[in-house]
């Protein structure tokens, strides 16, 4: 909660692995990028990632479209239980060569005409999907959400089409040497495709008759699999009579989607080279926006409960406030009940020394107190600390003769160079934000390895305890 809130989005495209961030114009740029062959070698370490792009809340990472996979079910239980469980089943069998496919795929439940229940379920299939979630991990840059361009466009599409949701729609995406196709059905990704243009910037006949063959093959491959036809097309190009060339081409009616969406081309948009993208503004791709994506399993259920946390935080502050007024008030009513001052007739009795004297101490007191140590301050530092595989599940807090912390809690880790890596990123940032923790060394840590505590992925969990003093 109190980590640094710099956010970033990590988006793979070509070959290469992006790290994009945004300023609080909702401008982005673009601030480190590497080969994904040299980012998943063993010889790429943290440092070799720019500092801008480190230890900041990895809230999205975009992937191709073919790293996704999706299917349909007919599952009658609505028990989120047993839909998952029946779900990782399937995976499992159907994907046998990919161990981990099971901790990455989200769902969605619904009823058909019919009156029968199905899931569509989306998945990681990509074995580098793996590989390169697994280096974020490692290196403190955990996404919190995967997605892809073709699911962002769905959230896009259903917000500006009324009818989205009803028959199969296609969409292009005109870019000047490739265009990006996509298709849909019941408002639903199916599949997408990639096509790579003449290089020529003059000619656009040849580039159109070259799309005009490959739109043709890929709605012929849509009827085969959706066993419907469609009754949409749309088209986002930057030439103004794109849409009405290829209509004719065609032989069916193309609209033009920027007359749906009048601030399309008034937004900031993402650097021209990943101008695949560039449509989508931090309102379609920040934290706060509203995508089909998946996460890890293990994350997912702490993204969920994450609201639940926030409410809660939110009560008991309320209830605070709410003790404190009524204390206060209860304070009020004893003072006017028995004023410390006596009245004019009884001040001639009262020892004038003793008064000046209940004031000293009162004021030693007063002063005592505004120097001790403040427990929510500490609190707040430590939180700031926490990397984010960094679980504490009970902290003591000494504030009287010897002022010190004790902390018990489960780093979660790949392998022991891993537990090694979060550990010391822990005492380096209790070091930072307290400087009465640079006592701490790595030898005075007490941890073991939980048994059975892996997920069959990532994850190991560590348990430890670390005792530091206050300054």
């Amino acid at each position: 909660m109190f980590k640094k809130k710099d956010k970033q989005i990590t988006i793979f495209n070509n070959g290469k692995i992006f790290f994009v961030t945004y300023d609080k114009n909702k401008n982005f740029s673009v601030i480190d990028s590497h080969s994904i062959d040299n980012f998943l070698s063993d010889s790429f370490k943290i440092e070799d990632i720019n500092e801008d792009a480190r230890y900041k809340i990895n809230s999205l990472l975009i992937v191709p479209d073919y790293w996704f996979g999706n299917n349909t079910y007919v599952f009658q239980s609505k028990k989120k239980s047993l839909v998952e469980e029946f779900i990782k089943r399937k995976l499992t069998s159907e994907h046998s060569d990919l161990p981990y496919i099971k901790y990455f795929f989200d769902y969605i439940s619904y009823e058909t005409e019919q009156k029968e229940r199905e899931i569509y379920v989306y998945f990681l299939q990509e074995p580098d999907s793996f590989s390169l979630h697994k280096k974020l991990v490692e290196f403190d840059i955990n996404p919190r959400r995967i997605t892809t361009p073709a699911l962002l466009w769905e959230q896009k599409l259903k917000k500006n089409i009324p009818d989205f949701h009803e028959g199969g729609k296609a969409f292009a995406h005109l870019l000047s040497s490739e265009c990006f196709l996509c298709f849909f059905l019941h408002g639903r990704f199916l599949f997408s495709r990639s096509i790579n243009l003449p290089a020529s910037r003059d000619n656009l006949s040849e580039k159109l008759t070259t799309l005009t063959y490959e739109i043709n093959q890929s709605i012929y491959l849509f009827s085969q699999k959706a066993k419907a036809d469609i009754d949409q097309f749309f088209l986002l190009s930057s030439g103004e009579k794109d849409s009405q060339e290829l209509s004719k081409l065609l032989g069916r009616d193309i609209k033009e989607l920027s007359s749906l969406d009048a601030d399309l081309k008034a937004v900031p948009k993402l650097p021209e080279s990943l101008d695949f993208i560039s449509p989508f503004s931090v309102a379609d791709i920040g934290p706060l926006s509203k995508y089909p994506y998946l996460s890890h399993r293990s994350l997912k259920q702490e993204l969920d409960w994450k609201p639940v946390q926030v409410v809660g935080m939110v009560i008991g502050i309320i209830l605070i406030l709410l003790l404190s007024v009524e204390s206060f008030i209860l304070w009020k009513w004893h003072k006017s009940a028995n004023p410390w001052i006596p009245e004019s007739s009884m001040i001639a009795d009262i020892d004038l020394q003793q008064i000046i004297q209940e004031y000293n101490d009162a004021l030693d007191m007063f002063l005592k107190e505004t120097e001790r140590i403040s427990i929510r301050e500490n609190l707040v530092k430590i939180a700031k600390s926490l990397p984010d595989n960094v679980l504490i599940e009970e902290i003591a807090i000494d504030v009287d003769t010897n002022p010190s912390v004790n902390l018990k809690g489960v780093i979660r880790a790949t392998e022991p160079d891993s537990f090694k890596y979060y550990l010391s990123l822990l005492l380096n940032r209790l070091h930072e934000h307290i400087q009465g923790s640079r006592s701490v060394r790595m030898q005075d840590v007490d941890f073991k390895l939980n048994e059975a505590s892996g997920t069959g992925l990532e994850y190991q969990n560590y348990s430890f305890k670390l005792k530091f003093n206050l300054p």
